[in-house]
């Protein structure tokens, strides 16, 4: 995206680990990775893009709702937030569920985000 669209990028991560692989596999000048926890990273200019992939699986409920408000207060007037993540479907006693409990992961179905993105402010 940095070449083709002649962009900057952010990259944020609360994992040390993905931080350092990032900054191994990629030398774009125009990319540039912060170890930080979202809830703690301040910014200064808006964002047209905010990407959020396997994030919010593992923030619990209350805070959800908090993330996604400073999401919205981060775009520009018109922005784009894509989140990709785990929902749980309609059979809640299933193996996935399951197995995303054993792994404390907090995984919500589609109707509770959608009314919690509706709720932040965020358009669907």
């Amino acid at each position: 995206m940095a070449e083709q669209f002649k962009c900057s990028i952010t990259g944020i991560d609360i994992c040390k680990n993905m931080i350092d692989i990032c900054n191994e596999r990629n030398m774009n000048k125009n990319i540039q990775y912060i170890l930080s926890d979202y809830k703690d990273y301040e910014i200064t200019n808006k964002y047209d893009l905010i990407l959020c992939r396997d994030v919010f699986m593992y923030i619990n409920t209350e805070m959800l709702f908090k993330y996604l408000e400073k999401v919205k207060s981060e775009l520009s007037d018109n922005g784009i937030f894509i989140l990709i993540d785990y929902c749980r479907g309609e059979n809640k006693d299933n193996e996935f569920t399951e197995y995303c409990m054993n792994r404390n992961w907090n995984v919500i179905d589609v109707p509770f985000y959608k009314k919690l993105i509706s709720d932040s402010g965020l358009n669907l």
